[in-house]
């Protein structure tokens, strides 16, 4: 399997897992940045998505691109990551925002793939899809692209991948 596959639920759950895979590498620890991966996650199993959207936009650290990172955040930076970090949160969380209130389009898996590339560039190993998201189940026939929400045992295990 691989990220293509992916629904755009599991997509943000996996780009939830890349900002942790990438803060755990670099040393960055913020309660904002673990608010933040616990709500995109949440995404696998909250339905409808509309209080999903508003739950995220009232976070400190939210990606929402008109918000500036938390000061405390920012000034623990590294100085020659502060700006790309800040770009780097904001595709992980359009991976979930960009089709959520249109029809479905590539857009996920563009923001999936710039998330990708950050980890690339800055040496950190992307994370398995296999692992992550075993036994899978169909899309589902109400919105294929977007994927059923997961049930809590499918969601406990994917978040055991960030213990």
């Amino acid at each position: 399997m691989d990220w293509r596959d992916l629904t755009t639920r599991e997509m943000q759950a996996y780009g939830a897992l890349c900002l942790h895979r990438f803060c755990k590498a670099k040393g960055i620890r913020h309660r904002s940045i673990d608010r933040l991966i616990d709500h995109l996650l949440s995404m696998l199993v909250l339905y409808p998505l509309a209080e999903w959207e508003r739950e995220g936009a009232r976070l400190e650290l939210n990606g929402r691109g008109w918000d500036p990172l938390p000061a405390s955040l920012h000034d623990q930076l590294p100085e020659e990551i502060r700006h790309d970090f800040g770009r780097f949160v904001e595709n992980i969380v359009d991976i979930g925002f960009s089709d959520m209130y249109g029809g479905a389009t590539t857009k996920p898996l563009k923001y999936l793939m710039k998330t990708l590339a950050f980890l690339d560039d800055h040496g950190v190993e992307r994370p398995d899809v296999a692992e992550v998201f075993q036994d899978r189940t169909p899309r589902g026939e109400i919105s294929p692209e977007l994927g059923e929400p997961y049930s809590t045992e499918r969601f406990e295990h994917v978040k055991s991948v960030f213990r």
